[in-house]
């Protein structure tokens, strides 16, 4: 049996779907993220998995 290869995981934003985006602060409550591109700040986030070209893997 095969096994999957996986490829490298990035944190990218639920509004804009850009990548990659940064952990601003980070305490009790969880992580707080921020986009630079759209400006989103907030705990959810989307974690995708990319090739080595930066494309995403269906």
């Amino acid at each position: 049996m095969r096994r999957r290869t996986r490829g490298k995981r990035i944190l990218v934003c639920p509004q804009c779907n850009s990548g990659p985006i940064f952990q601003a602060t980070a305490g009790i409550t969880g992580a707080v993220y921020t986009c630079q591109k759209c400006g989103y700040v907030g705990a959810l986030v989307l974690e995708i998995e990319v090739d080595e070209h930066g494309e995403p893997l269906r």
